[in-house]
């Protein structure tokens, strides 16, 4: 395995915050909403489910493209540097003619294959929503009311207590939708970026 010093260009984090602003302007949306300031209910697992699914999702956003690509820019006259050294230390001269053994495409995956994982990239589209509607559930589950009382009074109660759950509770896939959208656009101009900097 190829190891290489590949410092992280600094020109890359507005990338990152791009694709994590409007993400983390829904959770800070919720937490005013939680402590009374937006009229939302917003219950505390709710809030915890939708936190977990933002913290899966910055797990995610270095193998987005948009990202990505910044990097790849960022970093390609080191990625230059390394892949003449490495021509030269796997040159053949054979009857007056120098040729390289290396295989070029090889390299390149092997040097930025700890930046984008292209099956992280294919599947988060479908995890954030489906972490959304496993957070729905939960949060339903967790708000269900003891329907074992006497008086219709009290059920009543129980069934409001119930439904304001439910409500509640459908943040958290509102959240993994709302992930998956933003992924998907923020993936889709990395890819165009980098399709016109190949043709260009």
């Amino acid at each position: 395995m190829l190891q290489l010093d590949k410092p992280k260009p600094l020109s890359c984090i507005p990338r990152a915050f791009a694709i994590l602003l409007i993400p983390f302007l829904f959770i800070v949306g919720l937490v005013l909403a939680y402590m009374g300031i937006f009229p939302l209910k917003v219950e505390t697992y709710t809030l915890g489910i939708v936190i977990f699914i933002f913290i899966v999702y910055l797990f995610f956003v270095k193998h987005n493209a948009y990202y990505a690509v910044c990097y790849i820019k960022g970093t390609f006259s080191q990625m230059e540097e390394a892949l003449q050294e490495a021509l030269d230390e796997n040159a053949l001269t054979i009857m007056g003619k120098t040729k390289s053994t290396l295989n070029i495409k090889e390299f390149i995956s092997e040097y930025y294959q700890d930046l984008r994982n292209d099956n992280f990239a294919r599947v988060a589209p479908s995890v954030f929503p489906m972490l959304g509607i496993l957070g729905t559930f939960i949060a339903i589950a967790l708000s269900m009311p003891d329907f074992t009382v006497q008086d219709s009074k009290s059920l009543d109660s129980e069934i409001s207590l119930l439904l304001s759950g439910i409500g509640t509770a459908f943040y958290a896939s509102i959240y993994g939708i709302m992930l998956s959208l933003v992924w998907t656009y923020f993936e889709k101009r990395g890819i165009a970026k980098a399709d016109k900097q190949v043709n260009d």
